[in-house]
């Protein structure tokens, strides 16, 4: 039965969300899950059962099984699907090119899980068979609407100009292209990096799109892991700290992307107070830091990109007697 972890568990959880895979194939290990909350009544009916630690609970047409977190059809028991239960807890950071806000705690490892993409996702109701070339045009439309109101149109005509140029690609192509446009140095990154930071969802149909796009990477990359340490510098005020600080072997999550580099001192020429020191040791089940750097913006920079929700352990932090931070964290 999924643990509950008294650490994460506390009184920063806001919310608990159970969800079910909606992919086509909700076994594949090539597509990115598609997870679709429960409805409030079914969320409410699972939650309570589940902390009266039963094995299982029973919705209208399916029985919930906790113990190996499945949704059974009562019709048909070959019929299942993957489930998962999620705590938002929320956790703000000042944002800026070099420092991506931080997210939300999570109990659970290997959780693919943005709550942004997933809003899109419903409501436009995406699957495998969607078409690619109509979402990308709906990426090129949304950022250009939302770069008016930032006086950001050439930057984002430009932007728009790339992603249309792919837009009659095969999907890998269209997602590799996507990468790119992330690691130039434009509003976008910094934009999106704030959006899923917050789970802004007033911008749900103008980044969303984009930020659907961008969440297939590891697919494009065929889910390979990068093994080996990564590194990322940020600015983090006290509070922040200390919240890593708290959470020393507990298991958290950041709402967005979060990109790093292979090469520690790369990543020392960065500005920021906190230097993040990040552990792969196994390939996840999906994938969840790609060396990315055959197709960034910049090569050079031995970029990985891991993806958004991915859930870390928060193993040390330290000071150096140079006053800056060291944060230590591993992603299995």
């Amino acid at each position: 039965m999924a643990s509950k972890s008294a650490s994460v568990e506390n009184q920063s959880a806001t919310q608990v969300l159970w969800h079910w895979n909606a992919n086509l194939d909700p076994w594949s290990k090539t597509e990115t899950p598609q997870w679709k909350p429960y409805s409030k009544g079914d969320n409410d009916i699972i939650e309570q059962a589940y902390n009266k630690n039963q094995t299982e609970t029973k919705l209208e047409n399916y029985i919930i099984d906790f113990q190996q977190l499945l949704q059974i059809s009562k019709f048909d028991n070959t019929k299942q699907r993957p489930i998962n239960r999620v705590l938002i807890p929320q956790i703000n950071q000042t944002n800026s090119h070099t420092t991506q806000p931080s997210g939300k705690a999570s109990s659970f490892k290997d959780l693919h899980f943005s709550r942004f993409v997933n809003e899109w996702l419903i409501k436009n109701k995406i699957n495998s068979q969607s078409d690619y070339s109509n979402i990308v045009e709906k990426a090129a439309i949304g950022i250009i609407t939302y770069a008016e109101r930032l006086g950001e149109q050439s930057e984002a005509n430009l932007i728009a100009k790339q992603l249309r140029n792919v837009k009659k690609s095969q999907k890998n192509d269209i997602i590799k292209c996507c990468v790119k446009i992330y690691t130039q140095d434009t509003f976008l990154y910094r934009h999106v990096n704030k959006t899923l930071a917050d789970d802004n969802m007033i911008n749900v149909d103008t980044l969303g799109p984009f930020c659907f796009l961008l969440s297939c990477f590891p697919e494009a990359f065929e889910h390979i892991s990068y093994i080996g340490t990564i590194y990322r510098v940020d600015e983090l005020d006290r509070q922040m700290i200390e919240s890593y600080r708290n959470s020393i072997n507990g298991w958290k999550s950041w709402n967005g992307f979060r990109l790093t580099t292979k090469n520690h001192s790369k990543a020392q020429q960065f500005q920021g107070n906190t230097l993040f020191i990040i552990t792969i040791t196994e390939s996840p089940r999906f994938g969840n830091a790609i060396d990315i750097s055959p197709v960034s913006y910049h090569p050079d920079d031995e970029d990985v990109l891991v993806v958004a929700g991915t859930n870390f352990r928060v193993d040390k932090v330290e000071m150096n007697t140079t006053g800056k931070h060291r944060i230590y964290l591993s992603i299995a």
